[in-house]
Parts: C-alpha cells; structure tokens; sequence
C-alpha cells in the first residue's frame, strides 16, 4: 500500500475505534499503532476465519508451494517498491 491509502485505512480503523495512533517517545518519525479492546476482540473473532480460509486455498499446494507463491508474492512486492 502505498503512504496515502495507508492512511486512509488507519483513520478509518480510529473512527470506528479500533485502533489508536500515538507518537513514539523515543523516535518521532514512528507513529505507534494499536488495536483497541474493541479491535483486539475483533481479531480474535475474525483469526479462525482467516486460518480456515488459508488452508482451504494454501492447503492444495502443500508447503512446499504455498512457501514459494508467498516468495512470489513477496518479490512482486518488492519490485513494486
């Protein structure tokens, strides 16, 4: 994603409160991110979803090839950069 739609997604997860941004104390180029108690129970809920569906489409091509589509995608990626 590129720094704008980033933001996007960011003030969006805020309004809908569940996650906070607050600056670093250390290191203020960071931005800290964190999910809210609403966010956090959120992805607890959604995380088996998420697993299910990975297997269900990672699961035919083993670990061998799930390993390289991830480093496909990966380089992809990265020469988008």
């Amino acid at each position: 994603m590129d720094s704008a739609t980033l933001t996007g997604v960011l003030d969006r997860l805020e309004r809908a409160g569940l996650a906070t941004r607050s600056p670093d104390d250390r290191d203020r180029r960071l931005v800290r991110l964190r999910l809210t108690a609403a966010g956090a129970g959120l992805r607890d809920a959604v995380q088996p979803v998420v697993a299910a569906l990975n297997e269900e489409i990672l699961g035919p091509l083993g670990a061998e090839g799930a390993a390289g589509l991830h480093a496909g995608l990966r380089a992809i990626a990265a020469a988008r950069r």
